[in-house]
Order: C-alpha cells, then structure tokens, then sequence
C-alpha cells in the first residue's frame, strides 16, 4: 500500500536536533525557536493511546492487514502542544523534515506539499467537509507558510459507538532546506484562527547566546 510505504517514509524522516525546554522549542536544523506562550506540550504518550484507539475509516483500499500497518507506522510528532487553557479540545502536532524527503528530486512548491498533505490526510478520517484549497503562501520574517481550509470530520474509537465532531486545519511552513507540518485539531472549533495565526509566526531566529533552561534532545 503506497500510504504505508509514505507513513514509514515520513516516521524515519524527520529531524532529530530538536530541544524541547521549559518555556520554548529549539530546532536547531533551522535555527529557530518556538517560545511557547499560551500554550504547552503535551506528552507523546498521549498520542500514542490515540492512535491505538483510534477506529480508522473503512475505505475498500484498506484491508485489515493495511490498517495494522497503518497504526504501527503511523509518525508520531516531534511535538504536541495544547493551548493552556483548552484542555482536549485543541491540539497542534507538529514535524519538521528535510526538504527533500517531502520533495524528493522535484521542484514541488510548498502549496503543492500542503496540497498532498490535505489530499493523503483523507485516507486516515471521515471527513465530512474537505474540500482540497489552493492555499495562500505568506512570508514571515525568515520562512513562509500556507495554510489548508477547514477539513472537518468526524473522530471514532474503537468499539465506541459515538463519535466526536472535530477540525482539522494543515500549516506547511517552509524554512530554507527543511519544511514543518503543523496539524491543527480543535474541537467545536474551538481554536480560532487569530491564535493559530499566533502560534504559526512564533518562531523566531535562535538567540546567538544559549537559553539556558532545562530541555532534552529528540
């Protein structure tokens, strides 16, 4: 299944130099940091329980032995983030890989990434509403971004017979030689686009002196 073979692709592909401190992230691959602000990190673990609970849909592309796959090699994020006072209803995952491995040998724009992104990502739910956008590319400072319009889908577990309606919003900011895909989750909507806007041009050029904060390298 080619969906596989890009979920492995993507779980063995992202950066490593990553610091994760107190009060901001560091990538260190694009010399930036992401002070955190109103927000905060999440333990992975967390997104570990999801994935193992999560019913994904029954599309006739996916046979038993594809959705095992599908749940074993699904990438986990570099980082998990909540706004501090949301709880579960908001949550931003996000990534950073290597141009290339998004790109492979092509000139692929960075709106076509976040147009495949929006394209593969309807394999994994059931979507509702996700009309695939040409999404507006703006500069920021020392990188730019693009943005997907609202996927909006509805989020089942296994063997729970309610299901939950949830957004999904696709950031692909692009920094030089690496890209970051940010996913958006929110609940009844309840992450307005001023504060993900917020968070998308956060990043700043790493200080030329070390912050000096507890932290541990992925």
């Amino acid at each position: 299944m080619r969906l596989t073979d890009l979920l492995i692709h993507k779980k063995f592909g992202q950066s490593k130099n990553v610091d994760i401190r107190k009060e901001c992230i560091v990538f260190q691959d694009i010399n930036a940091v992401l002070f955190l602000n109103e927000w905060q990190i999440c333990n992975l673990d967390e997104f570990d329980n999801f994935i193992s609970h999560y019913n994904f849909p029954n599309h006739k592309e996916f046979k038993q032995k594809d959705k095992d796959r599908v749940r074993n090699n699904f990438p986990k994020p570099q980082v998990l983030l909540t706004k501090v006072e949301q709880d579960h209803n908001v949550r931003v995952a996000l990534a950073l890989y290597p141009k290339e491995l998004l790109t492979g040998n092509t000139l692929l724009h960075l709106r076509s990434i976040n147009k495949f992104e929006q394209m593969d990502i309807r394999y994994f739910i059931n979507y509702t509403s996700a009309p695939i956008n040409e999404p507006k590319i703006v500069k920021h400072e020392f990188y730019e971004y693009c943005q997907s319009s609202d996927i909006l889908f509805d989020c089942n577990f296994i063997n729970n017979l309610v299901s939950e309606f949830w957004r999904l919003r696709i950031v692909t900011l692009k920094f030089e030689e690496f890209i970051m895909l940010m996913y958006a989750f929110d609940k009844n909507q309840s992450l307005s686009q001023e504060e993900l806007n917020s968070l998308v041009t956060s990043f700043k050029h790493k200080p030329k002196q070390p912050i000096n904060s507890t932290f541990k390298t992925i």
